[in-house]
C-alpha cells in the first residue's frame, strides 16, 4: 500500500516513528530537510543554544527507518483524485524538472501554520522578525549583534543609540515571553559585560493586546509570569495594540510612536495558503475542519493534525497537541482503522522560560530544573539530548557567544 505523508512544513515525528512501516510505504514531503524542536527555538536567538543542537536532519532518519523523503513543497492537494502536486525545493541546477505529482492511498496533512500579521499595516519580513523557523532565529541573532555593535559607537547621537538598543516584542504568548526572557538574560548577563559603553541603554518591551501575558496559562501562573518579567526589567504594556509598523518605529493604539530597530512579531498563527485553497470544510479561523478521529471532513482517507487543523472543541496551539495527534494517528493506522476512539488530548503541563532560575508551575531553582529536564526528554535523538546540555553548560560557565552567526 502506498502512503504519502506531509506535505509541507513541520514533520510530526511521533507519527513517522510509531506507524507500522511493514504495513505502509511512507513518503514524507517537506521543503525543510530537518525536524525542528520549536520549544527551544527562542534560546538560539541569543546563543544560549546553537541552532544545530535543536534540529534533526530528516535524511538519516529516513534511511534508518525505511521511509522515503522528498524535499519539496506541495503546491496543490486534490482530495478527490488523491494526488499531490509538488515543487522540488532542493534542486538548484538547470535542466531538471522541478514539479512532480504523487498519488496516495492515505494522506496526513501536517503543514503547521504561518505567523498571523493581524492585517496590521507595515508587517512584513522586511520590517519585523518572525520566530517559527531556524532561519528566523538565525536572522534575529545576527540582527541583535549588529544593533549592539552599532550602538557601541559613541559618536552616534543618543537618539540613534537608544533606538538601536530598544527591542520590541509584539505578542505576550509563550513564544514572545520566552524570547523576551532569553534576550533580557543576554543583555543583563553578557551584553552588560561585553558592551560597557551601553550601560543602562538596552530595554525590552512587550506589547500585548490582552489583559495579561501567557493567556493560555491559568491566571495564577500568568500573574507569576508578569511579576517575573518585571523583575527582569522587561517593560510590559498590556491592553496595547500595534496599529502600524514603520521602518524604524511602531505606532501604538494609544497614539504613541516607539522608535526601535528590532520588532519580533509573535501574535499567533494563521493558515497557510495551501490550507486556504484546499477543497475542504474550513473552520472560522481558516484551518481545516476535522472530525474527532482527525479525518478531514467530507474527504476520504485524508487526515490533518497540528495547527493546520481544528476539531469542534478547541485545543491549545502547543507542540504537545501535534505530538499526541501524531501518535494517535499511528495507532489508528496500525489497527487498520478499526474501533477508532475519538482523539483525546491529555495536557502534560505548560512550560515557559521566564529567565534564569525562573519558570511556571514552580518557582526558583526547582522550576529551572523542571523546565530544562522536561524539554530534554522530548528531544528526538540522543545526539540532541547530549548536545543541548553541553550548550547549557557552556553558557553557564563561559557565557553566550556574542559573535554574528
Amino acid at each position: 500500500m502506498s502512503w504519502s505523508w506531509g506535505p509541507v512544513g513541520v514533520l510530526t515525528a511521533s507519527y513517522v516513528r510509531d506507524v507500522d512501516h511493514s504495513k505502509y510505504k511512507v513518503t514524507v514531503v517537506s521543503p525543510r530537510d530537518h525536524m525542528l524542536f520549536t520549544p527551544l527555538l527562542a534560546s538560539t536567538t541569543v546563543g544560549t543554544l546553537e541552532h544545530r543542537s535543536i534540529i534533526e536532519p530528516v535524511r538519516p532518519q529516513a534511511a534508518k527507518n525505511g521511509w522515503r523523503y522528498l524535499q519539496a513543497e506541495a503546491t496543490n492537494l486534490d482530495l478527490q483524485q488523491q494526488r499531490i502536486t509538488c515543487r522540488m525545493s532542493s534542486l538548484h541546477v538547470s535542466g531538471v524538472q522541478k514539479d512532480t505529482v504523487i498519488d496516495y492511498n492515505h494522506l496526513v496533512v501536517a503543514i503547521g501554520a504561518q505567523p498571523h500579521t493581524l492585517n496590521v499595516p507595515g508587517v512584513d519580513e522586511s520590517r519585523v522578525f518572525f520566530l517559527k523557523e531556524t532561519e528566523h532565529a538565525r536572522n534575529i541573532r545576527s540582527h541583535i549583534h549588529d544593533c549592539l555593535e552599532a550602538a557601541s559607537n559613541t559618536t552616534l547621537s543618543p537618539e540613534v543609540r537608544r533606538r538601536l538598543t530598544t527591542f520590541c516584542v509584539v505578542g505576550g504568548g509563550p513564544t514572545g515571553v520566552e524570547f523576551a526572557a532569553e534576550l533580557s538574560d543576554f543583555l543583563e548577563q553578557d551584553a552588560a559585560r561585553l558592551y560597557p559603553e551601553l550601560t543602562m541603554l538596552p530595554q525590552v518591551i512587550i506589547f500585548e493586546a490582552g489583559t495579561s501575558i501567557l493567556g493560555s496559562f491559568d491566571q495564577a501562573l500568568s500573574e507569576y509570569g508578569l511579576m517575573r518579567m518585571k523583575r527582569q526589567h522587561v517593560d510590559i504594556r498590556l491592553q496595547t495594540q500595534v496599529k502600524e509598523v514603520k521602518d524604524q518605529s511602531l505606532v501604538l493604539s494609544t497614539g504613541e510612536e516607539v522608535n526601535t530597530s528590532t520588532i519580533v512579531w509573535s501574535t499567533g498563527v494563521a493558515p497557510r495558503s495551501l490550507v486556504q485553497q484546499l477543497d475542504a470544510k474550513h473552520k472560522s479561523n481558516g484551518s481545516i475542519g476535522v472530525d474527532e478521529c482527525l479525518q478531514i471532513q467530507e474527504a476520504q482517507n485524508a487526515y490533518a493534525l497540528g495547527d493546520c487543523a481544528s476539531l469542534e472543541r478547541r485545543l491549545p496551539t502547543v507542540a504537545q497537541v501535534a505530538e499526541q495527534q501524531g501518535a494517535y494517528l499511528a495507532r489508528h493506522f496500525n489497527q487498520n482503522f478499526s474501533s477508532a476512539k475519538p482523539f483525546a488530548f491529555a495536557s502534560k503541563g505548560m512550560l515557559a522560560y521566564l529567565g534564569s532560575y525562573g519558570g511556571v508551575k514552580l518557582s526558583g531553582f526547582k522550576a529551572w530544573l523542571v523546565w530544562r529536564g522536561g524539554y530534554l526528554t522530548k528531544l528526538g535523538t540522543w545526539r540532541s539530548r547530549l548536545q543541548v546540555p553541553f550548550d547549557w553548560a557552556k553558557t553557564m560557565f563561559f557565557g553566550r557567544d556574542p559573535a554574528r552567526f
